[in-house]
């Protein structure tokens, strides 16, 4: 029995060991394995690359990258990177991960998730470059409903583009992806899923760009941003573009689906807003307050060829029945259907009827139908008994 007792537990203090010891990050080009990300990080030399195994792991405090590398995981819903304190809330603290000044970052294949945890940052890229593919961002959040109103997944701000595409935004504080300043200009962000957190008193955008980035946006599908800030009524929308933090801001926003939020495109802060942007062959129909909306009084926003959920076109500023537009964005010519239809208007379509409505309409007339008649029996029968 003595034995069979020390077998058992010689059995399990090995198993723990292992399990203890156990690398989860593979150096694919110095052959090298590590117990964490951090571990696998500090060893690297620039330009390796470091494969995450499948799993669920808890990384210790900040991840920060500080020489050029390409992180990859097993697969969006395979790898899944969690962490074990909250972020801070002014400068580089405020990431859970930091790309350094003069860093590319090429990462994809995995999930970073906040859960249990204040994050203001998910990235804070202040680098050089690099891309984002297939990653998934979720629980990125700090104090999502005040008093901070605060959670970005990725905040780029560097000196080179970064590209972020086929990823997903959900659960997220505030922002999904923002732009900020013209040395990230280039930047393309497509293929992305982003859904808001719904109604109630919070904020969702899934693009911020802003202080003269200038940024190519297509393809992605953006829904449910429908949160206001109780603090001071800001609205959620699905992308926002400004110079309000400084000019030379452009966006060209094309084949996208942006539906079912409070605005869809949000141009400007102000009358003074300059950005120029592009919006074409997009869905913006089903958008509460607007499709597209702008602020300045003296900027046009190219707004044509879009899909506002009705073959009349938009309402507001334009005589139609779809989602709303306001002055000084060019509605004309926009899709009597969904992208990629091919056909235009700019005349005020009558709706026709579904068969459904046919079938109401048709009711309603003989009902009235009857009523004539029914009326006129009660007021000639007694004429004749006169």
């Amino acid at each position: 029995m003595r034995n069979f007792t020390f077998l058992f537990c010689l059995t399990v203090f090995c198993l723990f060991s292992i399990s203890s010891n156990a690398q989860v990050v593979n150096n694919i080009t110095q052959t090298t394995s590590h117990p964490n990300l951090q571990d696998a990080i500090t060893n690297a030399t620039a330009g390796d690359e470091l494969n995450i195994v499948a799993g669920t792991f808890t990384e210790a405090g900040q991840i920060v990258i500080d020489k050029n590398l390409i992180i990859r995981g097993a697969g969006i819903a395979s790898t899944i990177l969690q962490t074990d304190q909250n972020t801070g809330t002014s400068a580089d603290s405020r990431g859970w991960w930091l790309v350094n000044a003069g860093i590319s970052l090429t990462l994809s294949d995995l999930t970073l998730d906040g859960s249990g945890f204040l994050i203001w940052q998910g990235i804070r890229h202040i680098g050089s470059g690099g891309s984002v593919d297939n990653v998934r961002f979720t629980n990125i959040k700090y104090n999502e409903s005040g008093p901070t109103y605060q959670g970005t997944g990725i905040a780029i701000f560097g000196s080179g583009p970064v590209n972020v595409s086929n990823s997903i935004f959900d659960e997220i504080g505030r922002i999904g992806t923002h732009y900020f300043g013209a040395s990230v200009s280039g930047s393309v962000y497509s293929n992305n899923t982003y859904t808001g957190k719904g109604a109630g008193d919070h904020l969702d955008y899934a693009l911020d760009i802003n202080n003269g980035a200038q940024i190519t946006v297509s393809d992605n599908t953006i829904t449910n941003n429908l949160g206001f800030a109780s603090s001071d009524g800001s609205k959620s929308a699905g992308i926002i573009v400004g110079t309000f933090l400084g000019a030379g801001t452009m966006a060209t926003i094309t084949g996208n689906i942006i539906t079912n939020n409070q605005c869809g495109i949000a141009v400007g802060f102000d009358a003074s807003d300059a950005s120029t942007v592009v919006a074409n062959n997009n869905d913006v129909s089903n958008n509460v307050i607007a499709g597209i909306s702008n602020t300045s009084t003296t900027n046009s926003v190219d707004g044509t060829l879009n899909w506002w959920g009705k073959r009349s076109g938009p309402s507001g500023a334009e005589p139609g029945s779809g989602s709303g537009v306001d002055e000084n964005v060019v509605a004309c010519p926009w899709l009597t259907g969904p992208p990629p239809s091919s056909a235009t208007s700019c005349d005020p379509f009558i709706e026709v009827p579904t068969l459904s409505q046919w079938g109401l309409i048709i009711l309603a007339l003989l009902l009235m139908n009857f009523g004539v008649l029914y009326i006129k029996q009660l007021t000639v029968l007694p004429m004749q008994r006169v």
